[in-house]
């Protein structure tokens, strides 16, 4: 088995870093709240098996922190940290086409609805994002 470092990224007002174990508890509450209904997991870059490209996911552990620009600083700093270290020319991210809030972050993110990737989950119509690299598109 192989380790992965995971770096700390920083903004001018958060630090993303790699889940601790004293974490456990706050995001045992989260994966409990009706917050996280849509995810099956931590948000960030990743890549089921069965998925057909790379995911931007994310997720605020509490309402005191909506409407803050936290989710939207945050996936700005990983996307920007993909596009130039990981290497990856696409990246999506599934939203549920009621969720006002996490289109809006896509949109100031720079992605765009994929009509080719739409799906429906559940009875949940979902809509595809589709991100690029500046000029990539």
């Amino acid at each position: 088995m192989s380790t992965v470092a995971i770096p700390a990224l920083e903004t001018d007002r958060l630090i993303l870093r790699a889940p601790q174990m004293s974490d456990g508890d706050i995001f045992a509450d989260v994966l409990k709240s009706a917050r996280s209904r849509r995810v099956g997991g931590p948000g960030g870059a990743w890549f089921p098996a069965t998925w057909p490209k790379p995911d931007f996911g994310w997720l605020l552990y509490d309402d005191a922190h909506d409407g803050q620009g936290y989710g939207t600083k945050v996936m700005a700093a990983l996307r920007d940290f993909t596009w130039d270290h990981v290497g990856l020319s696409t990246c999506g991210a599934y939203i549920a086409n009621d969720n006002i809030a996490s289109a809006a972050v896509a949109t100031r993110l720079g992605g765009s609805i994929d009509e080719d990737a739409r799906r429906s989950e559940k009875d949940d119509p979902i809509d595809a994002w589709r991100f690029y690299p500046k000029g990539k598109a």
